[in-house]
Parts: C-alpha cells; structure tokens; sequence
C-alpha cells in the first residue's frame, strides 16, 4: 500500500476474533496493525498502541499474519489475545489474504487512516510518538 490509498474492506479472513467489523463499521481515524504470536515486540508495544487509541479515540483493528506453521494454532492466538487483553476487532489472516494487499515487510507494522479512509501513514515498530503526531495532525487538519 502507498499513502492515500484506501483503506481496504476486510475481506478473506480465515476467521476473527472478539467481533467481526466491516469497513463501514469504522468512522474515526482507524490504526490497522499487524502482528503475530510469535513476534515478541509487537506484543512488547501493545500497550504503548492501545494508550495512544484510547487518548484519540481511535479505532483498532489488528491483523494477526502468522510467521510460522506454529502461529497458526488458534489456542495459542487465543491465549495470547487474552494475556495481552486484545479488545479490538482481529482479523485472522492466516491465508495471507491482507498481509497480500498491505504488503508489510516486517511486524509489526501500523497503518493509520484519517476518516476518509486515505492511508495516511506507515509504521514498522518504532516509537508511538510518530503515530500520536501523524494523529494529531490529523485532527487539526479537520478542524480547519
């Protein structure tokens, strides 16, 4: 994906968990984030992502892309959504149906669409404070 392209509808999922959402479902600025089981970092940054969500009042949507045959086992997706209380909506992609349309290269990786829908920014790991910034860009510019 490339800046300003829409978001895509959630379509292909080998399963979700907590709900099932459609791009309809989503009308503030939204953070699509990949990751996975196995990835140590992603679940590191989880709260660091679900304290920026809820200071905007963004909308989550995890993917989880399994890196190996072993992330694939649902018991352990499950577990790890309820250690780590995953309370957005998670898109299964264990047919790599979005990881094919994002094309993220390393996880885990953040996606951030205005309410437009437009992607408006891309992420791998790092910092949170670029992502609260490209957030509040983006509500200044709708305020305007």
């Amino acid at each position: 994906m490339k800046l300003k392209d829409a978001l895509p509808e959630f379509h292909g999922a080998t399963g979700w968990l907590n709900r099932k959402i459609r791009k309809s479902d989503l009308k503030n600025i939204t953070i699509v984030h990949f990751w996975s089981v196995s990835c140590a970092l992603c679940k590191e940054l989880l709260p660091k992502l679900y304290a920026v969500a809820k200071n905007y009042e963004v909308d989550l949507v995890a993917v989880h892309m399994p890196r190996q045959p072993e992330d694939e086992e649902l018991a352990t997706v499950r577990e790890a959504v309820r250690q780590y209380e995953m309370k957005e909506a998670i898109f299964l992609d264990h047919n790599k149906h979005l990881v094919d349309i994002y094309n993220p290269r390393f996880i885990p990786t953040y996606y951030v669409f205005d309410e437009q829908q437009q992607l408006r920014h891309i992420q791998t790991a790092g910092s949170m404070r670029l992502i609260e910034n490209k957030i509040q860009h983006l509500m200044r510019m709708k305020r305007q």
